[in-house]
């Protein structure tokens, strides 16, 4: 099994490894460019505010433990579903893909990650 470097991941499905062996090069663009849009939504909308709030910490630790506790609303109301809605988005992509379609996978079926120490 040839291992692609551009789309690896450490804790990758064997079944989205093989998914991303048989990308075309027009698919491999198409879940880059959405890799890279995401992890800038990720990084604005969640991390950014995440570390603003532990340097006001720093500053002034009440106003930071109240800035914390409306980043925990914040996350449970809008950011969750955000991250749902990216992960069913990104089974989409992968399943929409010629050799996933040919095989036969399906965004039910289809696992994104599995965990080492699960084996």
């Amino acid at each position: 099994m040839k291992t692609n470097w551009k789309a690896w991941s450490p804790f990758q499905s064997p079944e989205v490894h093989e998914i991303c062996a048989h990308l075309t090069a027009a698919e491999h663009a198409r879940l880059l460019a959405e890799s890279k849009r995401r992890g800038l939504e990720i990084g604005f909308f969640m991390a950014g505010p995440l570390g603003m709030i532990f340097g006001l910490l720093v500053w002034s630790f009440q106003v930071g433990l109240i800035l914390l506790l409306a980043y925990s609303i914040y996350f449970v109301v809008v950011a969750l579903p955000r991250i749902r809605a990216m992960r069913r988005h990104s089974l989409e992509l992968l399943c929409d893909t010629e050799w996933a379609r040919s095989k036969g996978y399906t965004t039910d079926r289809l696992k994104l990650m599995t965990s080492p120490w699960a084996r």
